[in-house]
């Protein structure tokens, strides 16, 4: 018996490529990825000109901002805690703005600013402990209470989207702020790390949207009109009436103004240039000197918001 063929079984011989067609490969797949690296650049580009904004956005917010809730104001950052502009520290310049986000720049374990709290301050200039009051004690809120800037986990300097350090400039804004001068400026340089009005494009310099911050850009003034407890011009039973105001000075409760009023001034004074933020103010009747003055009257403790740029006007009475 014969059996029919089976099916045709075709064998072919695998042939792997040439060295010439591996070249041929590799430049394809090389101009390939440059065409996708070219598309893609201008969006790496724009993402990190985002970043750097949103960086200098955030720096320049840490130092001093104005916030709304509601119609009523407050002010936050490391101006309104510790009662100035923040210094350049050390010598990398990427670490210059520091504290804003690291109170042990000595790396010792020892905090450089006192922590934020709400202290019951003693004036020094009487003779009475009024930290020890149960009524009307001068409550002063100070103290670093950061990190006012986040920086990404694991970074300890502040850097621009392009990966350059931001640069601190001082009041001026024409010298980097050197170790111990005030930050006024954080600027970027741009993509290429360059300081110049030339540049074009992702090149260009950028600043903090705050601008150059000056005194007055955190500062406003306080009237204050002095009264009996019948809203007459008051009768001294000391030597002098005086007006002090109370807020954060070096990030430790202190006396931030003082000015005596007497019926030369009509009893009213004008503290100009006061730091922003909610202060203790009080008027005191007093006899004998500083630090050892002997209360003879005094008003209650007041809390006023202090604008900055504007004037805030109150009139407080001083009670027997």
């Amino acid at each position: 018996m014969i059996m029919p063929p089976g099916p045709s079984i075709l064998l072919f011989k695998a042939r792997g490529l040439t060295l010439i067609e591996l070249v041929v490969v590799l430049i394809i797949l090389t101009a390939l990825t440059g065409v996708a690296v070219q598309s893609l650049e201008p969006l790496a580009d724009q993402s990190r000109y985002e970043a750097t904004q949103q960086t200098l956005e955030d720096a320049g917010g840490a130092i001093f901002e104005q916030l709304s809730d509601g119609g009523s104001l407050t002010y936050t950052g490391f101006v309104a805690d510790i009662g100035r502009l923040p210094v350049s520290v050390g010598t990398a310049p990427e670490r210059y703005a520091s504290e804003l986000w690291d109170n042990d720049r000595d790396l010792n374990g020892v905090a450089d600013l006192p922590a934020f709290n709400l202290v019951p301050f003693d004036d020094p200039d009487t003779n009475e402990d009024e930290s020890m009051r149960t009524n009307n004690r001068i409550l002063v809120s100070a103290g670093w209470r950061g990190p006012y800037l986040l920086l990404p986990p694991g970074r300890d300097s502040l850097i621009d989207g392009f990966g350059n350090p931001i640069v601190c400039y001082d009041p001026t804004d024409t010298a980097i702020a050197a170790a111990g001068a005030q930050i006024s400026l954080l600027r970027s340089l741009g993509s290429n790390n360059v300081q110049s009005i030339a540049d074009t494009g992702y090149a260009v310099d950028l600043d903090s949207p705050q601008g150059l911050i000056e005194a007055n850009d955190f500062q406003g003034t306080l009237v204050v009109q002095v009264r009996d407890n019948n809203g007459a011009d008051p009768t001294p039973a000391g030597d002098r009436i005086v007006v002090r105001v109370y807020g954060p000075v070096a990030g430790a409760a202190g006396e931030l103004a003082e000015m005596e009023v007497n019926a030369a001034n009509n009893f009213r004074i004008e503290f100009n240039g006061l730091l922003a933020g909610t202060r203790a103010v009080r008027v005191v009747d007093v006899s004998d000197t500083a630090t050892n003055e002997d209360i003879e009257a005094e008003s209650l403790v007041t809390y006023i918001v202090v604008q900055p740029g504007q004037v805030t006007e109150r009139e407080i009475r001083i009670q027997p």
